[in-house]
């Protein structure tokens, strides 16, 4: 053992092959001489790893840089006042091998029970996982005592339990979740090999291996392999079971009727919490996942994830995929490690078809919550709406109810950030706008986009006004808004979380132009059509309409007075234009993306929409107001009138 380096550069574990070696690192590597490898330890820990590389690069466990120092690799020795290690070790058998790495008390319980030659036998390969002697130091006084009464029979299962006969089991040999027979009655051992370098052997790391011997191959371990009390390890829901302290997860297991599928299936790894951690869950909302099967289910398979995920494994943030398909973050620090907020105990059970790991709080999926619940977990997102539904009461009557099923339309915080501030400040003030608002953000049943339809209606609990649903080419909408993050699915409901506040439409396309003086010229042109053919911009088959209104003074600059004057007289030139600026569909801005061209059929021609820089284009006419909602549509308002062209006459 010589200098010890210390690394400051940080690379991810799973890239290292990938990554480039700095020069300096490699000069120092170098320096080292020939047959060395680096070894790695944590600092503040007496955790070490060693590795077959002298060029191995540093990272970050757990939160804490490493250190790297350099020994002789495998099968090589320093010799005296030489640089590197040039001297070679003679070959010894797997027992003098596993004394030489360090493991003498293992050896030395090997010799107390007389397993010593049992292990030189000729002729038979023997891979030996050996315990260093600090596992022996961290085992529990039961664990100790069962050793030490192990010791006194002919053929001690602790020990026996860390050999596999008949073969030599290298690493680069190590697939994930191989299994072994030991020379305990045939029991098995389970090896798990991550992508990011840790190998595994019921979830103890090695942290040396493929030392060679004369009869077989020595790896060392940290941890002391403990045997199944009989020949067959029980499978995860047994061990749970028989262990006092899952009472409540055994009868969420059993309610849920999941039992079958971690009896059969496999390898998994269960996310166990204790009694304890079911106590912190309120009563009513732990009465109102009880009572709904599918909600019991979600938070059964919440809890399982289908590999093992042995903990020493986890020695960063890594996203494992839960059996409902939701995403848990498993993380670990200097205090331990953690999935998403609960703490991971350091005890793992090992199970004949898996792990169970013991965490100190419930994980409660989405589907298990209520939709007020989903709401208020997500104030990054939500906050205001959040706020807003409790003061009107709208979330007290409709989203906390395991009776009620509602699907929301949750405006993001940045959609109230674009509304008018004295619109905004109203709500607060005027108890009935602010219920009348939210209500209309509020649906009963279930509404998931995957059974959406192009304008689909879908009645809000305001009595009123029915929702338009809208589907894009990549996205789904809501009236003018778009929905950004959808189907939250809750206990009781979905939320959908939307870039708009929508707004209650308080009349129709023309009732909205004849309002506003800016676009009486417009308002005229659609009068003088409906004059002479009435069913024009009435809703068909209960579609909602698009419309291009171009201001009065669009009007002046594209046309002029009298050549308006003068289309107003003729029928068929008038009918034309005011076609021209009406699409039987109704889409938003929020729609239109930038970079893309838009062939928009109108009632009359096609229209070019796209987006600029300065904003939404219908032709060459700019959007100066869009998503103008009305009962029978949308407006957009645009600065020319789209003049329709002439067609070309075919010769």
């Amino acid at each position: 053992m010589w200098n010890i380096l210390v690394v400051t550069s940080i690379l991810v574990f799973t890239n290292i092959e990938a990554k480039r070696i700095p020069n300096w690192h490699l000069k120092i590597a170098q320096s080292q001489g020939p047959n060395t490898c680096a070894v790695e330890e944590v600092p503040g820990t007496n955790k070490k790893y060693w590795t077959d590389c002298k060029y191995w690069m540093n990272r970050e466990i757990c939160g804490s840089k490493t250190v790297l120092r350099y020994e002789c690799c495998e099968g090589f020795h320093q010799l005296p006042r030489n640089g590197g290690c040039f001297g070679v070790k003679p070959m010894t058998d797997v027992v003098r091998t596993a004394k030489d790495l360090g493991a003498t008390l293992f050896v030395e319980y090997l010799n107390e029970a007389g397993l010593t030659e049992r292990l030189r036998r000729p002729g038979e390969a023997i891979t030996l996982f050996a315990p260093t002697n600090e596992a022996f130091e961290h085992m529990t006084a039961a664990d100790q005592e069962s050793l030490r009464v192990s010791l006194l029979e002919p053929e001690s299962p602790y020990l026996l339990y860390h050999a596999v006969a008949g073969r030599k089991l290298h690493s680069r040999d190590f697939k994930g979740e191989q299994e072994a027979e030991t020379l305990h009655q045939g029991t098995r051992i389970r090896v798990n090999k991550y992508n990011h370098g840790m190998t595994t052997v019921n979830c103890a790391p090695m942290v040396r291996k493929d030392q060679q011997a004369t009869n077989g191959i020595v790896h060392l371990i940290d941890q002391v392999l403990i045997p199944p009390s009989t020949n067959v390890r029980p499978t995860i829901p047994e061990t749970l079971f028989q262990d006092g302290r899952f009472r409540e997860m055994s009868r969420a297991m059993l309610t849920s009727n999941y039992v079958n599928e971690l009896r059969r299936g496999g390898p998994f790894t269960l996310l166990a919490p204790t009694d304890e951690a079911f106590q912190s869950i309120g009563q009513s909302e732990l009465q109102s996942i009880t009572a709904d099967p599918e909600a019991r289910l979600a938070l059964m398979k919440h809890h399982i994830i289908p590999h093992t995920v042995c903990l020493p494994a986890v020695i960063d943030s890594h996203k494992m995929t839960a059996a409902d398909g939701h995403r848990l973050q498993l993380s670990c620090n200097g205090s331990g490690v953690y999935v998403d907020d609960a703490r991971v105990l350091p005890e793992q059970l090992i199970a004949q078809n898996g792990v169970i790991s013991v965490i100190s709080k419930v994980l409660i999926p989405d589907r298990s919550r209520s939709v007020m619940s989903l709401l208020s977990r997500r104030p990054e997102q939500v906050s205001t709406f959040s706020r807003l539904l409790k003061k009107s009461g709208v979330g007290e009557a409709y989203l906390n109810k395991p009776n009620i099923t509602v699907t929301v339309f949750a405006p993001s915080n940045h959609a109230f950030n674009q509304m008018p501030e004295e619109e905004f400040s109203q709500l607060d003030q005027d108890q009935g706008k602010l219920e009348e608002l939210m209500k209309h953000h509020v649906v009963i049943g279930r509404v998931k986009t995957d059974t959406i339809s192009d304008d689909q209606k879908v009645d809000s609990v305001d009595g009123q006004n029915a929702l338009r649903l809208k589907v894009y080419r990549n996205e789904v909408g809501v009236e003018s808004a778009i929905i950004e993050d959808s189907d939250i699915e809750g206990q009781n409901g979905v939320v959908h979380i939307i870039n708009r506040v929508l707004t209650p439409p308080s009349g129709s396309i023309m009732e909205l132009l004849q309002s506003k003086e800016e676009y009486s010229m417009m308002a005229d042109a659609i009068h003088h059509v409906q004059k002479f053919e009435p069913q024009f911009l009435v809703s068909r088959s209960n579609r909602s309409f698009t419309m291009f209104a171009p201001t009065n003074q669009a009007f002046e600059e594209s046309l002029g007075e009298g050549n308006f004057h003068n289309i107003m007289k003729n029928k068929r030139k008038l009918k034309k234009m005011v076609q021209n600026h009406v699409v039987d569909n109704m889409f938003s801005a929020g729609s239109i993306h930038t970079k893309l061209q838009y062939n928009v059929r109108t009632e009359y021609q096609t229209v070019n929409v796209h987006k600029e820089k300065d904003g939404l284009m219908v032709n060459s006419a700019h959007v100066i107001m869009p998503d103008v909602v009305t009962k029978d549509g949308i407006v957009h308002c645009i600065d020319k009138v789209l003049v329709p062209e002439r067609k070309k006459r075919k010769h």
